[in-house]
């Protein structure tokens, strides 16, 4: 049967050569640079891995191979000493097979050469100081060994078969009486070297082989059992089963109630079971239509938001624990789904996705670079191919973004990207997206440019951001910028959002951007997110989690410093109505905004949509908070007007229905009396062994209330086996400021830094 070892220790590393010289033992992810927190002038050059591996003589016959699931980002192999092959492309899985040179009852040593300089010829090619994002280095995600019997299932980016390897299941319908389900288990019969020069005699032997699946429901009750008939497979071949498998009252995935079904494969040889993997997956439809996406049927505005996978100091190299917090973040924001912008991420965060019901835009690798040479040619196209080869089985991915974003290749390209992902995913549920600005628009969805015009479903890939003034935009905001800057974010993505959802023909958008982020080619932080680069929300979040139709919330957008004469309190809501309270005494209590809609600066043109084709950008601030421009939003907010600051406590009450369903409340801070660290585990449980947490140091007075004047440097004390990562002096900001460990402290204390 298949045995998976998980690699994740026992490597070292060295910055010369793979011959013995100083190293240092790691664990992955590896991050082998630590950077800065602003990456101005980040790592390049060669990084050496090794990993020495015992193989028993008993594992002769049997196929092995090492799974890498990242390495950025171009990658030379040996074994043994000697050269094996070379992986271009740093954010796609590959294996590397062991069964030539290998020694067998001896130590192994698998070399990896890790390049991360940018290549011409591998996308996305583009030199880092022209880039949007950053190319990190080392190995950055897992690895592991695979060993399975000669006769197995194959792994889909081992085998080079259209539409098939592994195992690929698809919905071909599904309704509340009966789903049916399509399953391909590709079995491939592999031989070693030396059985090779022999297959003229033993390939005459032929192992009868057969396929059972078992269906298991959410609820762990099994649901179905399957049996293929029996095959003949002898050395050196392979057979497709196909199966279609009723399922019948079936509970569909959906972003609300994501269910997920264990589609177990047990492949047998003759009376012995030989291999068995399972599969999680959820049943579901799409559909998407010129007046919006149909999930299992059921319309959905599509919410979304753009992320990308980086992290303070440690760049791309974040244990699973993180992608999921990032995934769970979110999710609490009340978007529905997310633009994996721009680049094949980490499994455990699309695995998140799955289960919390987060659609998913699954992009191949590009970003404003394209090249005519045919290596970058080809692969591109791999990476549309195994784009969709690993990650076909998951319920989130809704779009193939199968271009090279803002790059406008030639159409023929683009139509072969097109074509590649309907012949790796057949049938009616493979719906494709990408780029317009090169004017092919035989994608299934578009994505929105000015003066478009279709018959087809367009989305917006992003907004909120450069429309508002390119690099100077007024929707980069940091968290330390106060309440006016922070308004003035939320102001401009809200503005966007209203406008966007009355665009006939529009069935969603995704904001730009969910996290701040480094950026290649500028020497600040791209600060439109959500959160910070540590993850800690902006007002904007809130907003955003104002417009979903969960549990009631209220959100005070404003610190309630003091401030002279009359102004303005917005909070944000999905209740029908507020009540805004100063130190107990009620100040109003009101409906949502419900006034007219404006351009965004009446003196100037309005801000263009999308990232490119800007005649004027506008970064003038517009009118924020008017009580207008809210019309077509989900939940408006409530602006109070012609508030008086009163020192003391601010307290917002919602109401559903007349009664009381939700508040919170706001203090005027006193004196900084004490530094108080606040762990944050974002939905999932802090791991002991090499997991990263954030912690927050925060400046409160003596109530526990932030000091959002705060700016001091502080330091953090840990007790315990944790250790911190990156600087260790940190600043405060807008009273909080956030550093990043690893493993699980005894303790935690902050002190003023000497």
């Amino acid at each position: 049967m298949r045995e998976t070892f998980e690699w994740a220790e026992g490597w070292s590393r060295s910055s010369d050569n793979f011959v013995d010289d100083i190293q240092e033992n790691v664990t992955l992810p590896d991050c082998p640079v630590l950077e800065q927190e602003v990456v101005n002038t980040p790592f390049f050059g060669k990084i050496w891995y090794r990993r020495r591996f015992f193989i028993p003589a008993e594992w002769k016959k049997r196929a092995m191979q090492v799974e890498i699931d990242a390495a950025m980002q171009t990658t030379r192999v040996f074994l043994n000493g000697v050269y094996q092959f070379t992986r271009f492309g740093g954010y796609q899985r590959f294996v590397i097979p062991l069964n030539e040179n290998i020694l067998y009852d001896a130590e192994n040593v698998l070399t990896l050469e890790v390049d991360n300089t940018p290549q011409p010829d591998c996308p996305p090619g583009k030199p880092w100081r022209n880039l949007d994002f950053c190319y990190y280095s080392g190995l950055y995600r897992s690895a592991r060994l695979t060993v399975t019997e000669a006769i197995h299932i194959s792994d889909p980016l081992a085998v080079s078969l259209t539409a098939g390897g592994g195992i690929f299941i698809r919905t071909l319908e599904a309704g509340p009486e009966r789903a049916l389900l399509s399953l391909r288990l590709h079995a491939v019969h592999e031989v070693d070297l030396e059985c090779r020069w022999c297959l003229a005699e033993l390939g005459k032997r032929e192992f009868p082989c057969s396929l059972q699946v078992v269906v298991t429901a959410p609820d762990g009750t099994e649901v179905g059992c399957f049996g293929s008939e029996t095959v003949n497979l002898r050395m050196n071949t392979d057979h497709t089963f196909e199966l279609e498998l009723p399922v019948d009252r079936p509970e569909l995935w959906d972003v609300d109630r994501p269910a997920l079904y264990r589609v177990e494969c047990t492949l047998w040889a003759g009376t012995q079971a030989v291999d068995r993997r399972t599969v999680r997956y959820g049943i579901r439809t799409l559909a998407f239509q010129r007046d919006g996406f149909r999930l299992n049927g059921r319309k959905i505005e599509l919410r979304g938001t753009n992320r990308h996978q980086e992290f303070p100091y440690v760049g791309n190299a974040a244990p699973a624990t993180m992608q999921r917090r990032d995934a769970w973040l979110i999710k609490q924001a009340h978007y529905n789904f997310v633009r994996l912008s721009h680049y094949n991420q980490h499994p455990a965060f699309l695995d998140a996705c799955d289960e919390l019901g987060l659609l998913v835009i699954a992009p191949i690798p590009g970003w404003q670079y394209f090249s005519l040479n045919g290596s970058f040619v080809e692969r591109a196209l791999r990476d549309c191919r195994e784009l969709i080869r690993t990650e076909r089985n998951r319920p989130s991915v809704m779009l193939w973004e199968v271009s090279l974003n803002e790059a406008y290749p030639p159409g023929w390209l683009n139509g072969e990207f097109h074509r590649t992902a309907h012949r790796e995913y057949p049938g009616d549920q493979c719906f494709t997206c990408g780029d317009v600005y090169g004017w092919f628009d035989d994608w299934d969805v578009l994505f929105f440019r000015p003066g478009l015009e279709t018959d087809k479903p367009v989305l917006m890939r992003e907004y909120g951001d450069w429309g508002f003034g390119g690099n100077n935009s007024t929707s980069r905001q940091s968290r330390g910028g106060g309440r006016t800057a922070l308004l003035q974010q939320a102001w401009n993505f809200q503005w966007t959002y209203n406008q966007l959802r009355a665009m006939p023909g529009v069935i969603g958008g995704a904001t730009w951007v969910m996290f701040d982020y480094n950026r290649g080619y500028h020497h600040q932080l791209e600060q439109s997110g959500d959160t910070d680069f540590f993850r800690v929300p902006k007002y904007k979040y809130h907003f955003y989690r104002s417009q979903g139709a969960g549990e009631p919330m209220v959100f005070i957008a404003d610190d309630w410093l003091p401030r002279e004469g009359e102004d303005k309190v917005v909070v944000f809501s999905n209740c029908d109505e507020v009540e805004l309270l100063v130190n107990g005494r009620t100040l109003a209590r009101r409906r949502p905004d419900n006034g007219a809609d404006s351009p965004y600066n009446p003196e100037r043109n309005s801000p263009g949509w999308e990232t490119a084709l800007l005649d004027e950008v506008d970064e003038s601030g517009g009118v924020p908070f008017d009580g207008g421009n809210c019309h077509h939003l989900p939940h408006p907010p409530f602006t109070f007007a012609g508030i008086v600051h009163e020192p003391g406590v601010l307290r917002a009450v919602g109401y559903r229905r007349g009664e009381p369903v939700a508040e919170m409340t706001v203090r005027t801070p006193g004196p900084a009396v004490a530094l108080e660290c606040r762990v944050r585990t974002d939905g999932v449980e802090w791991q002991a062994d090499g997991d990263l947490i954030f912690v927050d140091v925060c400046s409160v007075d003596a109530d526990g209330t932030v000091v959002p004047g705060r700016s001091d440097r502080v330091t953090l004390r840990i007790d315990g086996d944790a250790v911190m990562v990156g600087s260790p002096v940190r600043s405060l900001e807008a009273g909080i400021t956030t550093f990043l460990v690893r493993g699980r402290p005894a303790a935690l204390t902050a002190c003023p830094a000497e």
